[in-house]
């Protein structure tokens, strides 16, 4: 009777070693990359967020439950477009995962979040295709994205920025297709090019302008227009402020970009 009791004690204390063990061997979302990763991670989790349970419920909602998709639902949810999103008839949405947003500026992504309405809905939106639920094996030419800008796709390439990973996860509403980065739409790269675009005086004028300016604040105040830089001379605010979009949207372009928690 007392080895028994010895036993079921020992049993018990390697239960408990045991369970630690195993939960704090569980994988951060964002380190789960690869195609195989990414199914065993889905499938291991909320049967809600399995592949085959996503299919019971509608596009937003579905995505939250699934254990990799927890940054783009907490962009959707601070987007207001769950609703939209969960009553839309047909959708094909190309999601990224945890890991593509990881790879984004953690300021980067706050900036992000913090326009709701603007910056994040219009990348959002370049990752939805309203209308129809496409199956990876069709996919191939230009779509019109929700956001209407166009979008092309071939194979597994979509749009020169993104690869699908983990492709058909079908829910009620909409064809979902993983993909490894977020993408960046063409009005935000586009937007970016014309603010660093250099202005159309030549450089010997702006020199002449500069020597000219210089020559008038002898007291080291800047002129109208201008910045002091504390030795009389002058920098133009205004040729700052294209730097500091560019440092924004560039963060976003080194990874393709567009969103962490649950949508």
């Amino acid at each position: 009777m007392r080895t028994r009791s010895v036993r079921l004690l020992l049993g018990l204390l390697a239960g408990l070693l045991i369970l630690p063990a195993s939960g704090a061997a569980a994988q951060d979302s964002t380190t789960i990359c690869d195609t195989d990763a990414l199914v065993e991670a889905v499938q291991s989790g909320a049967e809600e967020g399995t592949l085959e349970g996503m299919a019971d419920d509608p596009v937003g909602t579905a995505a939250s439950s699934n254990p990799v998709l927890t940054t783009l639902v907490t962009a959707v949810s601070e987007a207001g477009l769950v609703d939209t999103l969960n009553s839309a008839e047909a959708l094909t949405v190309f999601a990224p995962t945890d890991c593509a947003f990881a790879a984004l500026d953690a300021a980067t992504l706050e900036a992000a979040l913090a326009d709701p309405t603007g910056l994040l809905t219009q990348v959002l939106g370049f990752h939805v295709i309203a209308g129809e639920q496409i199956a990876s094996a069709d996919l191939s030419g230009d779509y019109e994205t929700f956001t209407g800008e166009t979008i092309t796709i071939n194979g597994t390439d979509v749009d020169g920025q993104a690869t699908i990973v983990v492709p058909d996860v079908q829910t009620a509403n909409a064809t979902v297709h993983l993909i490894d980065t977020v993408m960046l739409p063409p009005s935000v790269t586009e937007a970016a090019q014309t603010d660093a675009a250099p202005t159309d005086a030549a450089p010997t004028e702006a020199a002449d302008e500069a020597t000219e300016d210089a020559a008038t604040t002898d007291d080291g105040a800047a002129p109208t227009g201008g910045v002091a830089t504390g030795a009389g001379g002058t920098a133009d605010s205004s040729t700052t402020l294209p730097f500091v979009a560019m440092g924004l949207l560039a963060s976003l372009a080194a990874v393709g970009f567009v969103v962490r928690r649950r949508v």
